[in-house]
């Protein structure tokens, strides 16, 4: 069944990600403070305002890039909560703390409302395939009255518990990732300084026990193909890293890996990069040492 959808935040996934609602054959009403960005998207109502977007729906999507934008869609003078329906939803599907998170959560029950956390992995190609994986915080019920429009954006849902989990189990996975990608890096080009072509190390590495999501899904699309596009920038993944260390804080535990993978994005913006993909980190590797780690056919990229 179709549904009045109100999405905030047209990024470069969130663009893709109302894309897909429009195809499954929601109406749509969309919003951002970038009007280049609103008009990218087509068959859509344009709101003016969060809360103009809220009095014109049913189910709130956001997908923005911090946690202070996550903030004003909610509480700002012209939030969501100034506009928002009996029944509607809201379903934050931004990367932000697990302790903002709840008490947004809260805020919005306290009026009335219901609210999910649901921030995305897999990057710009699964936003545009709507093969996204998500990970959902908030009542059952609702998340069970959320999930046809959460499937239209994904194919891998999981329900996480209670409000905060999706965020924190993002936290999780993005701290994985991003240790992972300069790892990665290092390793292949270690590998092909060494002598070894790439196709070599990866028909051994995925057969072993050294392989990831990341190497086998991602790499491919990006590095392996000589592409620094921002499929993820750097700057994102240095963002998301900053999260990781601050929630960590938060519970009492030190990060010996997430504070050196957190100092190596902030090295990467501070040389300018991090509008590329997070997978730059092998670039800079690669000029190090004066090799590429492309496949054969992507050898003079």
């Amino acid at each position: 069944m179709s549904k009045k959808v109100g999405f905030i935040g047209l990024g470069m996934m969130g663009l893709h990600m109302a894309r897909n609602l429009i195809k499954a054959g929601n109406s749509l009403t969309a919003f951002d403070v970038n009007q280049e960005a609103l008009e990218m998207i087509e068959d859509a109502q344009k709101a003016s305002t969060p809360a103009e977007l809220a009095s014109e729906s049913e189910i709130i999507i956001s997908m923005v890039t911090s946690t202070a934008n996550v903030q004003e869609i909610v509480t700002g003078e012209n939030g969501i909560l100034k506009g928002m329906q009996p029944g509607s939803v809201y379903i934050d599907m931004s990367t932000i703390l697990p302790t903002v998170t709840k008490q947004l959560a809260q805020t919005i029950k306290e009026a009335g409302f219901a609210m999910l956390d649901a921030p995305v992995s897999r990057g710009q190609v699964a936003a545009i395939n709507g093969t996204l994986s998500i990970m959902v915080g908030g009542e059952k019920n609702i998340y069970e009255q959320c999930l046809p429009i959460l499937k239209q954006m994904g194919t891998d849902v999981y329900y996480c518990g209670k409000n905060g989990n999706g965020a924190a189990v993002k936290l999780v996975n993005n701290h994985l990732v991003g240790i992972i990608v300069p790892a990665i890096a290092e390793a292949l080009v270690l590998g092909v300084k060494g002598g070894l072509e790439l196709e070599t190390i990866l028909e051994v590495v995925q057969g072993s026990s050294g392989t990831s999501w990341m190497m086998e899904n991602y790499f491919p699309n990006q590095v392996f193909k000589g592409n620094f596009k921002p499929g993820f920038k750097s700057d994102l993944m240095k963002k998301d890293l900053t999260l990781v260390n601050e929630f960590a804080s938060d519970v009492g535990l030190p990060l010996a890996l997430g504070a050196v993978a957190k100092q190596i994005f902030e090295d990467v913006h501070k040389e300018g990069l991090g509008d590329f993909d997070q997978t730059i980190t092998t670039k800079r590797l690669e000029e190090l040492v004066n090799v590429k780690v492309r496949y054969a056919s992507n050898v003079e990229e």
